[in-house]
């Protein structure tokens, strides 16, 4: 029985036991599944985000954003502009996948987008609209392009199976939109108002003692409004300037000027000074002599009655004015004669050795209240009241033919009220008024400046100018010099709506400019050697050792280069010197002479080593080579310190004179003249002259070494290293160790040898005493003057900066040297004469931007306007924008159709602020030309101009802004016409074989005669403004060296300098600067 019952209990406990087991494997297999499983989906989670991270990435664009650029500003002054260039248009983007995205942003380009502004918005602002837009062709499912059905009814043009057709007949593909993303602007018109005072020459007195008092006596300043425009030579009178004691701890004096009534109408600046204590103040050391004001000699009055007034100035930076007795004068002797130039010589008694020079040309004054007036009022002193359609006609008797230069002494009549007071703004001579000498016009540039403020309008109206007028051949006996006065091309009045024209105290008639300064170093040189003045230099240090901002390397200055604006350097910045050739171990720096402080440098770009490091500019570029004679360049706009990279110009070189790539690595320096667009190079002893292209000219030899004095007195030879040159001369640097002077030859760009310079440099003016551890390495000329560089290699390698300037001084004025003359004038003087007209050529190169055929060039005075096609069959046409004085294209417009690539036709002229272009068809376009800008977005429009009597298809026009008149190629006929009234006023048969451009300038119209593959020779009929034929034929030879496949096209004028436009069938276009020889006539 017990055994029964404990059979049964084990029996249960057995059972017992299983199920928990059971339970327990299941729970614990169940607690395993649900981690695994939990592991599992994990895993699978991981897995799809690892799958999509290792998708592609996708770039979506999210919208745009626009911004104004820094500078730019809005203003009511009727220039405001809303050009592209005046904006950045950012493009907002996603990049990436589902599980990694980065937003970013990048500029996009004019072209990526369109503005739309409001036609009133030069006047009142408003609403900007800036739209990017992207569209793709439409496709099926089998990925077949869809087009659009046409509808023969709706006028449609359909091809047989009904889809629509462009003017092309080309199908119309549907589009599917992909972005179109607007950002709205709004631009509010800004008030012009005064913002600041800039001082524009210190004060006579920049240094000073504790205790002393500021004397503003020398300063001058300029008012700047925030529009970046100036009121100019802002009266000095008119400042608050601080009449307290000056201390120790001044630095600069502050200025303000209040110009109206409310509290915040006031603008300050200020101007450095330098204050020292009692003890210590001294005004340094004599430097040079300098006369300030003009200086003047009447014919008929004794010499010696002229009295300059004259300072010294000192290296302090002060100016002192001197008594009589401590200057001499020599020269001073006998009555003035005319045409006679008197070289005075102006010397230091206590320092005999400090000078300088004054040329005086004695000056025949006519007074205007005793002129021939018509409509104006005489006065005591000057004569004033002119309106359009008046004149003033002076008599100048010339006791032989000779040349004349005239100056009118005027003021500015444009006088407004601003502020409570008048102002005169700037305004053009030619805007209101012309000159005729002897009956034919002349055209000349003078600006009048903005001044003031002025109490009263006859304040404004008794501060006169000295406008040159022109140099003139004068007849002997009468000559009849007339000022007259026409309407205001600009459409300005004064205040109350008066004319612009101010007064006239009277012409002053001379055969040279009186002048004490100079353009360059050369000019400098050459007139000391024609006088036989002493030549006198200054050397100033324009930069500290190794202050040149860059933290590491050694900064040695092995060449330089200049823009005009900043100076670029050449510098090895890795240190072991020619070791490093073939690396990346140079850098450009550059560096502002105005501010002397250094404000970029590039990135590092591969060295070429001492001896052969280059470095040019070419519009806006700075070139550089490397090692292995590839050209580098880099944009003169770069900034930032060490990321702006060089980019490598392999196919451009210089070539040889039998035509062979020149290894630039071989040469040891390139410098480009960017007025005659000409390069030249060292290389040895001979300096190669290329043009624009690189093509070999001529060369010459340069002196291998001079004898240069060193510091201790002893003489060495220094070597020909380095060259720099301006518009009219080279200068060769010579190099040796120890050498401290800035031993320089000079050549003009002929090659004829022009003098040696050896200006004196010292220890002191350096700084460091161990002369003989360094050495002169580069020089370059900018601003009449001449920066040349150093490098030592003891006491830290560095590189220091200095300037040398003509020990002299005054005021400058221009020089002319040629007589004014137009076109036609000349060729009919040589004609009289007996001799053979003599050009002066400069070619500009091939216009940049322009390719095809170029037909028609017009300027507005700064720019000129090229139209040129391709070469398809309907010619599509576009007018490129070119700055003058550089040849650097600025923009161009859009496209529109010629219908034909080969016939002549799309001349241009310039009137009123649009460029006009006649097709051969004898529609008219046009396009306002401030709207030619980089982003090449202006439009040339359908223009419907009638005029009156002209019944055939115009095919050329020219405008002469002096005269008020239009003249027009029609038919076989010239047309002339008012420009106003557009009605025909006499006509004359044009004689011309096959018609071309017609162009003029303010005596004669020049119409163009096909001449084909005659070296660029211009074949002209000469008509004058009446409609009479003058003279047929007229040739005008040889503009460019290249025989074949050109012809003379139009042409335009600048400043009495006439622009040939050479068509080079194909390729594009070359103009050609061409001015006379006149001394040929004497």
């Amino acid at each position: 029985m017990n055994n029964k019952v404990m059979t049964w209990a084990k029996r249960i406990t057995l059972i017992v036991l299983g199920v928990a087991l059971l339970v327990s494997a299941g729970l614990v297999f169940l607690t395993s599944y649900t981690s695994w499983n939990d592991y599992y989906k994990q895993m699978l989670i991981k897995k799809e985000r690892f799958d999509k991270e290792q998708e592609p990435e996708v770039t979506v664009m999210n919208g745009i954003r626009v911004s104004v650029k820094d500078g730019v500003g809005f203003f009511k002054n009727g220039k405001a502009s809303a050009d592209k260039a005046n904006f950045i248009v950012e493009g907002l983007y996603t990049i990436g996948n589902e599980i990694n995205k980065r937003d970013y942003e990048e500029e996009l380009s004019a072209s990526d987008y369109t503005l739309t502004v409001p036609e009133d918005f030069v006047e009142n602002g408003g609403e900007l609209k800036f739209n990017f837009k992207t569209e793709e062709e439409k496709k099926d499912e089998e990925g077949n392009t869809v087009y659009v059905k046409g509808d023969k009814d709706k006028g449609d043009k359909v091809d047989k199976d009904g889809f629509k057709l462009d003017e092309k007949g080309n199908k119309i593909p549907e589009t599917v939109m992909i972005y179109d993303f607007t950002e709205v602007m709004n631009i509010e018109l800004l008030d012009v108002k005064l913002d600041h005072i800039e001082v524009t020459k210190n004060p006579y007195l920049v240094a000073y003692a504790e205790g002393d008092k500021f004397q503003s006596a020398g300063m001058t300043v300029n008012a700047v409004y925030n529009d970046g425009s100036k009121l100019e030579n802002l009266a000095v009178s008119l400042l608050d300037i601080s009449k307290e004691a000056l201390t120790a701890e001044d630095k600069t004096v502050k200025l303000a000027y209040k110009y109206g009534e409310a509290e915040e109408e006031v603008i300050y600046g200020e101007v450095p000074v330098t204050v020292m204590t009692k003890d210590e103040f001294t005004n340094g050391e004599l430097e040079n002599l300098t006369v300030i004001g003009d200086v003047s000699l009447e014919v008929g009055k004794d010499v010696s009655s002229v009295t300059p007034v004259v300072y010294a100035s000192y290296s302090s930076g002060n100016y002192i004015k001197l008594n009589e007795s401590e200057y001499k004068i020599s020269g001073l002797k006998g009555v003035a004669e005319f045409g006679k130039k008197y070289n005075l010589v102006i010397s230091s008694v206590a320092y005999p050795e400090i000078s300088t020079r004054l040329s005086l040309y004695p000056t025949k004054n006519l007074a205007a209240e005793q002129a021939t007036i018509k409509g104006a009022t005489a006065y005591d002193g000057y004569v004033k009241d002119f309106d359009s359609g008046d004149y003033i006609e002076f008599v100048y008797n010339s006791a032989t033919a000779t040349v004349v230069n005239f100056y009118l002494n005027m003021s500015n009549g444009y006088l407004v009220y601003e502020n409570g007071a008048f102002v005169a703004k700037a305004i053009n001579f030619n805007d209101f008024a012309y000159v005729s000498v002897n009956g034919k016009l002349k055209q000349i540039s003078y600006d009048f400046k903005s001044g003031g403020p002025y109490e009263y309008m006859s304040d404004g109206l008794m501060t006169f100018d000295k406008v040159y007028i022109g140099a003139y051949a004068v007849k002997a006996g009468d000559n009849l010099v007339r000022i007259c006065f026409k309407d205001s091309s600009s459409g300005v009045t004064a205040y109350y709506g008066q004319y612009v024209a101010g007064a006239i105290e009277k012409l002053e008639a001379a055969t040279e400019v009186a002048t004490s300064a100079y353009n360059s170093l050369g000019e400098y040189v050459v007139e000391c050697k024609e006088s036989g003045a002493t030549q006198a230099y200054k050397v100033t240090k324009e930069l500290e050792w190794g202050s040149f901002g860059i933290s590491s390397g050694t900064n040695w200055i092995y060449a330089a280069a200049t823009d005009g604006d900043y100076i670029y350097f050449y510098s090895n910045c890795a240190g072991s010197g020619d070791k490093l050739i073939g690396t990346q171990g140079a850098t450009i720096i550059k560096y502002d002479p105005s501010e002397k402080e250094v404000v970029a440098y590039s990135a590092t770009m591969n060295y070429a080593g001492e001896t052969n490091a280059s470095i040019f500019t070419r519009d806006d570029y700075v070139y550089s080579v490397a090692a292995d004679g590839t050209f580098m360049r880099i944009p003169t706009s770069f900034t930032g310190n060490g990321t702006a990279k060089v980019e490598y110009v392999p196919s451009f070189a210089l070539k040889s004179e039998k035509g062979e790539t020149v290894n630039a690595a071989t040469l040891k320096a390139v410098h480009y003249n960017q007025t005659s667009r000409k390069y030249a190079a060292l290389s040895d002893t001979s300096v190669s002259i290329y043009n624009a292209k690189g093509e070999f000219e001529t060369s010459f030899s340069v002196k291998g070494s001079v004898t240069v004095k060193k510091p201790d007195g002893s003489n060495g030879n220094a070597s020909a290293a380095k060259i720099t040159g301006d518009e009219n001369y080279i200068y060769v640097g010579y190099k040796n160790n120890a050498i401290i002077n800035p031993a320089m030859t000079i050549y003009d760009w002929s090659g004829k040898f022009i003098a040696d310079v050896q200006p004196t440099n010292t220890a002191d003016i350096m700084g460091f005493a161990t002369t003989g551890s360094t050495n002169v390495q580069s020089i370059v000329a900018l601003d009449g003057s001449v920066y040349f560089t150093m490098v030592r290699w003891s006491g830290g390698n560095h590189s220091s900066v200095y300037k040398v300037e003509v020990a002299g001084g005054g005021s400058s004025e221009d020089k002319p040297v040629t007589e004014n003359m137009d076109l036609y004038e000349y060729i009919d003087a040589c004609e009289e004469k007996g001799v053979t007209p003599s050009y002066i050529k400069t070619s500009l190169g091939s216009i940049q931007g322009v390719s095809g055929y170029a037909h028609g060039l017009a300027t507005d005075g700064k720019y000129l306007y090229v139209s040129y096609n391709d070469t398809t069959a309907k010619g599509n046409t576009s007018i490129a924008k070119i700055e003058a004085s550089t040849g650097k294209f600025i923009g161009r417009t859009v496209t529109f159709e010629r219908g034909g690539a080969w016939n002549n036709g799309d001349y241009l002229t310039y009137m009123d602020g649009y460029v006009y272009v006649v097709l051969s068809s004898g529609a008219v376009k046009r396009v306002k030309a401030d709207s030619i800008t980089s982003s090449s977005e202006a439009v040339c429009e359908d223009y419907d101009l009638k005029i009156s009597g002209l019944t055939a298809n115009k095919f050329a026009m020219t405008y002469n802004s002096l005269v008020g008149k239009i003249a027009v190629l029609a038919g076989n006929t010239v047309y002339v016409a008012g420009a106003k009234s557009l009605t025909v006023e006499s006509s004359v048969a044009s004689s011309l074989t096959k018609p071309m451009g017609i162009a003029s300038d303010a005596n004669y119209i020049y119409a163009f005669d096909e001449k084909n593959s005659q070296f660029g020779s211009a074949l002209i009929n000469v008509y004058d403004w009446s409609g009479n034929l003058v003279k047929k034929g007229v040739v005008v030879p040889n503009l460019i060296a290249t025989e074949k496949s050109n012809n003379v096209q139009q042409l335009c004028v600048i400043n009495g300098e006439y622009y040939f436009l050479v068509c080079r069938w194909g390729s594009g276009g070359e103009i050609v600067k061409v001015s006379f020889d006149t001394s040929i006539l004497k």
